[in-house]
Parts: structure tokens; C-alpha cells; sequence
């Protein structure tokens, strides 16, 4: 083999190797792209999340409760605790064994409401945390 052709063989074999380290390193940086793509896709989701609900728009509980009552609607509240043995409040509510005295809002808080109870002679308030609420029920109008 002459020296022409040995140069000729060096540099065929000089030009596969390009190729095939040219076909590595592109093949790596389009991985590296879509890699980072999808990396900023995915950031983007977590960042701005689409907020949906169902039904009405939100409201906080107290909110809420404080629209019911200005609303003057009878609302009955089920404790997952029994309060001083009763595990449902009606509110307004006629109270005490001739019905004379009368259960109703007095303050809601941000994560409380209190029960002003009014008998004979005597008021009694009782105020629950948001947490031992189970469920609320009132007729929508």
C-alpha cells in the first residue's frame, strides 16, 4: 500500500469517526433541548395554575354564614363534637321548654361563630371552631 493510500484509508477512517462523534454529540444536545423544554413546561404549570370550581364561586365560611344570616335564612349546623350534648344547631331557634327564649348569630369569625342563646333572664354564648363543623344546610333562595 502506498503512502497515498494509506493516507487516503487514515482519513476516511479520521472522517467515520467525525461523523459518528458529530451524530453523539447532536443526538445529546437535542436530548439536553427537549429535556429543558420539558422541564420549563412543567414550571410554567406549577407556577400559574388554572383555579376551577364547581358551582357557585367561592366563599369562605365565614362569608358565608355571614350572608345567610343578613339574608335572615334558618340555618341548621351538624357538629362532628357534640356542643353541651347536641349534635345539630337549628339558628334562629325558639329555645327552652315553653320556647320563650331564642338561639341566634352573634359573631363570625374568621375561623369561629358563636350562638347567642337567650333565655329567662339569662344569655349564654357558645362559640365553635370551623373545624368541628360536619355540615351546613339552608334553603337557597
Amino acid at each position: 500500500m502506498s503512502v497515498g493510500d494509506q493516507l487516503r484509508c487514515i482519513r476516511q477512517e479520521f472522517s467515520k469517526g467525525q461523523v459518528i462523534v458529530f451524530r453523539h454529540v447532536h443526538q445529546s444536545v437535542i436530548l439536553l433541548v427537549t429535556m429543558i423544554c420539558l422541564f420549563f413546561i412543567l414550571l410554567m404549570i406549577n407556577l400559574f395554575p388554572k383555579i376551577t370550581y364547581a358551582g357557585d364561586s367561592p366563599m369562605s365560611l365565614s362569608n358565608k354564614l355571614k350572608n345567610l344570616v343578613d339574608q335572615k335564612l334558618t340555618i341548621v349546623v351538624r357538629f362532628t363534637e357534640p356542643i353541651a350534648g347536641e349534635k345539630f344547631w337549628i339558628i334562629p331557634e325558639s329555645i327552652g321548654d315553653d320556647k320563650t327564649g331564642l338561639r341566634s348569630l352573634s359573631e363570625v369569625g374568621l375561623d369561629y361563630f358563636c350562638v347567642r342563646e337567650a333565655g329567662t333572664g339569662a344569655i349564654d354564648v357558645k362559640c365553635v371552631p370551623f373545624t368541628n363543623i360536619a355540615q351546613i344546610t339552608y334553603e337557597d333562595t
